[in-house]
């Protein structure tokens, strides 16, 4: 899962409410907003088999998105109507109607694939920055780090980058445990064929962090 699934709680149910902090209202605001239509390559390392590091393809439309390790195996892909995922042994594919507002991802695969819960901002868990945002730069573009207080029964806090002129988030991570996923190539203007949002002849099951 990615850094931000693997930080939430079970559930969010009593949790503590987050404090509001002024400057951050509006970066929230306008995450909620980013564009939801781009291709690229995401860069990822996990603490699963003592450390492992990966990259995928995604290609996304709205709720419509293909998303492939870079041997071309399908992880997921998804349109309107139905959804094909990759099962967790790596070797079938679940065929299901879709509704758009879910998507079955992967664990460690969503980053890029589909957009945050829409809780993902309540509670106090890994939702409140420590001091102001830090200026950068994530693929040649401008964009502000900015660090999230862990919870109490979270050991260190991780961060997020966001693209200071779209609002995208190109990365998140964990410097204590050197986890995280970027984007390592973004295309914010592609042009997409609707083919790529089926399960097209050829396609076969993606493996786990190839």
């Amino acid at each position: 899962m990615s850094d931000q699934e693997r930080a939430r709680p079970f559930s969010m149910l009593n949790a503590p409410k987050r404090t509001p902090v002024p400057w951050f209202e509006p970066v929230l605001a306008a995450m909620a907003d980013a564009p939801t239509r781009y291709a690229g390559v995401v860069e990822a390392f996990v603490e699963d088999d003592g450390g492992t590091r990966f990259r995928y393809r995604v290609t996304r439309d709205g709720d419509r998105v293909r998303c492939v390790g870079m041997d071309g195996g399908v992880h997921v892909v998804a349109n309107l109507q139905t959804e094909w995922c990759r099962g967790a042994n790596d070797r079938e594919v679940r065929t299901q109607g879709r509704d758009p507002r879910l998507l079955h991802v992967p664990d460690d695969y969503e980053f890029g694939v589909r957009s945050e819960q829409s809780d993902r901002w309540e509670g106090n868990d890994f939702t409140e920055p420590i001091g102001g945002p830090e200026e950068g730069a994530m693929l040649g573009r401008p964009a502000w780090r900015i660090t999230l207080a862990p919870p109490p029964h979270k050991p260190a806090p991780m961060y997020i980058v966001v693209d200071r002129e779209t609002s995208l988030t190109l990365g998140e991570g964990n410097d204590t445990f050197g986890t995280y996923h970027h984007w390592v190539e973004l295309d914010l203007d592609p042009s997409i064929d609707d083919d790529a949002f089926r399960w097209r002849d050829g396609d076969r099951p993606g493996t786990s962090y190839v």
